[in-house]
């Protein structure tokens, strides 16, 4: 049988300043952590972060001794990196100091890490240009380098009359630092003969009063041309089947 519970000799006390910081991502920010003992024994202490976000936070360094009844002060770097989720605006870290001797009761801080708010879009098209004979299709990327997830309205932007434009799907989300695509098909009736005409277009991304363009273009080949160009086929298919005719007989 286990004895009575050990009494506690002491606890660890833990402040943070600031208790609140403002972290964009791709940056870093610096507070102090304070933790006092009133263990009558000196004790030693380990640091840890808490919570979902518990990695933006590195106690520096993240093992201290304590004093009887002293006190220590370390740093904590906060760091979002460039490339990190970011879901919330405020997110909560949660700071423990733990004593190795048993008998000391371990505390937590609270730390508040507000992540600005930025929306930044960008919008390209692949290929941007293309040289067809009917419809081009285009895919358009929409890349989101801001710090919230975003729900992006794609359309159709400014284009001659005579270019009809299709955008599927019309919306997409985007998580920060992520991207999604959407198909684009653009068409305009080809000329018979002449010169190829060239027609340009934009593809607009639009999310709140924010919105970005991405300029595209495509050749349309004649009709003439195209014929010619299905004839010259017909030519090279009905040569090979000949060419293996021949070797056939002579075989």
């Amino acid at each position: 049988m286990s004895g009575p519970p050990l009494a506690p000799v002491g606890e660890l006390r833990v402040t943070v300043e600031p208790d609140t910081v403002d972290v964009a991502p791709g940056t870093a920010a610096t507070v102090h952590l304070r933790i006092h003992s009133t263990a009558d024994v000196p004790v030693d202490v380990v640091i840890a972060a808490l919570g979902p976000h518990a990695a933006w936070c590195t106690p520096t360094p993240h093992h201290v001794q304590i004093a009887a009844g002293g006190a220590a002060q370390i740093q904590v770097i906060v760091r979002i990196t460039d490339r990190a989720p970011v879901s919330r605006h405020t997110a909560v870290v949660g700071l423990r100091a733990t004593a190795t001797r048993r008998g000391v009761l371990p505390h937590v801080a609270e730390l508040r890490v507000r992540v600005p708010v930025t929306i930044a879009l960008r919008l390209d098209l692949v290929p941007p240009t293309q040289r067809v004979s009917g419809r081009a299709r285009f895919a358009a990327v929409v890349r989101n380098d801001g710090t919230v997830p975003l729900q992006v309205r794609m359309e159709p932007g400014d284009m001659p009359p005579e270019v009809v434009m299709r955008v599927r799907p019309s919306t997409v989300h985007v998580k920060p630092r992520g991207r999604a695509r959407a198909r684009v098909a653009v068409r305009a009736a080809p000329p018979w003969a002449g010169p190829e005409p060239a027609h340009t277009f934009t593809v607009r991304a639009v999310t709140g009063d924010h919105q970005v363009e991405a300029l595209g273009s495509f050749v349309q080949r004649t009709r003439s041309g195209t014929a010619v160009l299905a004839l010259a086929g017909g030519l090279v298919v009905v040569g090979l089947l000949f060419l293996l005719l021949l070797v056939g007989v002579v075989g």
